[in-house]
């Protein structure tokens, strides 16, 4: 039996309830080898990705099963990243439109007080978290989660909201 550790790119897109999603291998851990890759990703009705999700993965071989046959061993995920968001829009919840009051009340409600808004095809709309990010069509990161004053909006933001 051997196992290996092996990137994947997982590749999400807006679907009818859940997102669609295509996984592939990946050498590194590269935004835009990822981001050319994405070009070539169509999901059901025509749905183009809105982001990507990078993954390191224990994969084994089949081992034996004793009788003459192989049993699959189950990939172990040990590490992901953040979602990178392709050409995304970031928008604060003071920023939310009138007419999207739903999202306004599911950002509070939830705790989330920043999302990504993308319309690579289809028009989407995620949380933004700590370890997001958002890249240009070209792989260059231009908002990151991380950043400062992302920081101190999101907790000043959960204390006024008293989470």
């Amino acid at each position: 039996m051997s196992t290996r550790r092996q990137n994947f790119v997982r590749f999400l897109s807006p679907g009818t309830f859940f997102d669609e999603s295509t996984e592939k291998p990946i050498e590194t851990w590269d935004v835009k080898t990822a981001v050319k890759m994405a070009r070539d990703i169509t999901e059901r009705y025509g749905a183009k990705p809105y982001g990507f999700v990078f993954a390191e993965v224990i994969v084994s071989d089949p081992v034996d099963d004793g009788e003459g046959g192989k049993l699959e061993v189950k990939p172990k995920t040990v590490r992901t990243s953040g979602t990178h968001f392709i050409d995304g829009v970031l928008i604060r919840f003071e920023e939310v439109p009138a007419k999207d009051s739903i999202l306004a009340s599911n950002m509070r409600g939830n705790g989330y007080p920043l999302v990504c808004e993308t319309t690579n095809g289809y028009r989407h709309t995620g949380v933004f978290e700590a370890d997001d990010c958002i890249v240009t069509k070209t792989g260059v990161v231009v908002v990151s989660g991380k950043d400062s004053e992302l920081v101190q909006y999101r907790a000043a933001k959960l204390k006024e909201w008293n989470r």
